[in-house]
């Protein structure tokens, strides 16, 4: 085994996660509410959520309601109008027929006070209900109307904008927009304004008593109010459209935010969305209750409600009984946390370990701290040899990967050792350094090394990342094949694509002021791949005439003047690369002509160097 010995077992106590799971966290959860169950919220408790009940869902519901009764008929209108002028039915350039087709709109929405619309030039027509005019527009020069048309170039559908002053009517109103566009082409925008103080108005038809509703518009510009029916404290025009909330004469609302605002978000348990609040004021409470409206824009719909003097004692009977039972949880919980930390840190370990476990970084695990508790610690103990093992299992792949192709290793490591001779048609490929003589002469017995060590490097990358696997470096040849040991449908395709990637990656090499070369001979046909050897040392090989035929056609490059020859079997299967004949030749070992095939590069390189070292195939006599 790799690694120290595991220490024995701890001898001091230890304790199981179950049990601190039950008497530890259960008795501080048990403690917490236990405490709440004595405080008892009682009749306080129960009056109070009732009244918060009813007035929270019910009344904002109802509010909603209200105003989209009022505002949603406004956009299937506008859908109508957009509709009409997309089909070609409704003539935009017809002024006495547009005025009467907005006109006939006016009256089916008594809600909207009037319509726009305007041309992407700037130009338009305005219709007003009040005095039933039709009036047009050259607003070109309006920056505001230019950007509310680029705006409108952009949207697909029909939009709620923010509020806006209306200098004819004197009064603010709120915009509803819709883009026209005829045959998929922007032909302008259609506007719907609806004045806030009809929307004040709505919002007083069903009030229950001592309850005030309002509309705001970004927290703090009051959109709606009962006390804007009638008078409005407005009178700034586009700049600011809206009151503020300190301006409408409404205590509660100018007090939202200040020091006299309590949080109440806990005490509303069944009505998700709403933000509840408390406003004290000369020691009467005010219930506040808000929800978005997001379909409008920044809206915000809510009510305040005045609680009476009896109401006003449950209040803050609840108030206090539900602090004292938050301290208590407050307490259960920090407790529970800092317990629950402690516990599940050797976990944390555990996982953070088993991560770089699966990053296959072993070397950066580091060994687990025995645990208090049992369970841990046998966990920590189990994971601390597993890596071991890992580590061991690791060093002998790599050790043995060094030595054999990595696919051969793995599949020695998942087959218990044994490797079964296979029978398979594949495709080989044998290559061969050219000048080898003349460079080791110039460069000496280091130099070499260093060279032969960086080619082979890069010759292998190039055959790893098509597919092929290094099975022989034979001095300055190495032998590769592809379909076995690992499978591939397009094995001679792919190792004609090595081929061309091999010469060009060894161009771009130099040793002794020159380029280095290469040879590449390509056979395809069936070859048998084993682990042949003494019993007590094989080596994995492969044998067949294709294996005897890549290297004949590798050392007939110097015949035909070509840096590559294939097989006529490579070639077919290549047909859709850039292959040409080279001729007939007969090859030692087989026993009819051989049809020779080059594959052209992608960049023509300089023709190979012709070398008179030793025959070729006397060195290669031991590839098979």
């Amino acid at each position: 085994m790799v690694g120290t010995a595991l220490p024995p077992p701890a001898s001091r106590r230890r304790i199981s996660v179950t049990s601190v799971a039950v008497f530890g966290l259960g008795a501080l959860v048990a403690i917490a509410a236990g405490a709440v169950l004595w405080l008892g919220l009682g009749s306080a408790a129960e009056s109070t959520r009732r009244l918060i009940h009813e007035r929270s869902d019910t009344v904002l519901d109802s509010l909603e309601q209200e105003l989209g009764s009022r505002l949603e008929p406004i956009t299937e209108q506008a859908r109508w109008i957009a509709a009409l002028v997309e089909d070609g039915k409704l003539d935009l350039a017809d002024p006495a027929g547009l005025d009467a087709f907005m006109f006939g709109a006016l009256a089916a929405t008594p809600q909207v006070a009037g319509i726009g619309f305007f041309r992407p030039d700037g130009t338009g027509r305005v219709w007003y209900r009040d005095a039933r005019v039709a009036i047009s527009e050259d607003r070109s020069q309006d920056p505001n109307l230019r950007q509310w048309m680029q705006a409108g170039t952009q949207a697909t559908t029909t939009a709620w904008r923010d509020p806006i002053w209306i200098d004819t009517l004197g009064k603010a109103a709120v915009l509803h927009d819709s883009p026209l566009r005829r045959g998929g082409r922007f032909v302008g925008m259609l506007g719907q304004v609806v004045l806030t103080e009809e929307l004040s108005r709505d919002l007083t038809g069903n009030v229950a008593p001592n309850t005030v509703p309002f509309v705001l518009h970004r927290d703090r510009d009051v959109l709606a109010h009962p006390q804007l029916v009638h008078w409005s404290p407005l009178g700034t025009g586009e700049s600011r459209p809206l009151a503020v909330i300190d301006e409408v004469g409404d205590p509660v609302l100018a007090a939202l935010g200040t020091n006299a605002t309590r949080e109440g978000r806990w005490l509303i348990r069944s009505a998700p969305g709403i933000d509840v609040s408390w406003v004290v004021l000369d020691d009467v409470w005010h219930l506040v209750l808000q929800r978005r409206m997001p379909r409008y824009g920044e809206w915000t719909v809510g009510v305040h409600v005045n609680v009476e003097a009896n109401e006003d004692r449950t209040v803050q009977h609840m108030v206090q009984a539900a602090a004292a039972g938050v301290a208590v949880l407050v307490v259960a919980v920090v407790l529970a946390v800092l317990v629950g930390r402690r516990i599940s840190r050797p976990v944390r370990a555990i996982a953070a370990a088993a991560r770089v476990v699966e990053g296959n970084r072993l070397d950066e695990v580091r060994r687990l701290r025995p645990s208090w508790i049992r369970e841990m610690d046998d966990a920590n103990r189990s994971f601390n040899r597993m890596v071991e093992g890992l580590r061991e299992r690791q060093l002998i792949r790599r050790t043995l990967g060094r030595y054999v192709p990595e696919r051969v290793a793995s599949e020695l490591l998942s087959a218990g050792g044994r490797i079964e001779p296979t029978e398979v048609r594949a495709t080989v490929l044998f290559c061969d350094l050219v000048g080898f003589t003349s460079l080791t002469e110039t460069l000496g017995p280091t130099g070499i090394v260093a060279v032969l060590n960086e080619w082979f490097s890069r010759m292998t990358e190039v055959l790893e990342r098509r597919g092929g696997t290094v099975i022989q470096f034979q001095g300055d040849a190495l032998l590769a094949t592809f379909n076995v040991p690992v499978a591939d449908p397009d094995h001679a395709r792919q190792a004609v694509r090595a081929a061309l990637d091999m010469l060009a990656a060894t161009r771009r090499l130099t040793a002794g002021g020159r380029e280095l070369e290469c040879r590449i001979g390509v056979g395809t046909g069936t070859v048998v791949a084993a682990a042949v050897g003494a019993s007590g040392r094989l080596s994995y090989t492969v044998y067949g005439d294709a294996v005897n035929l890549a290297a004949r056609l590798e050392s007939l490059n110097r015949d035909h003047g070509t840096s590559n020859l294939l097989c006529g079997e490579t070639a077919a299967d290549a047909e859709d690369l850039p292959v040409e004949p080279v001729g007939t030749t007969t090859v030692r070992g087989q026993s009819v002509p051989t049809r020779l095939f080059t594959v052209r590069e992608r960049e023509t390189g300089r023709p190979p160097e012709d070398d008179s070292e030793g025959t070729d195939e006397e060195r290669r006599s031991g590839a098979g």
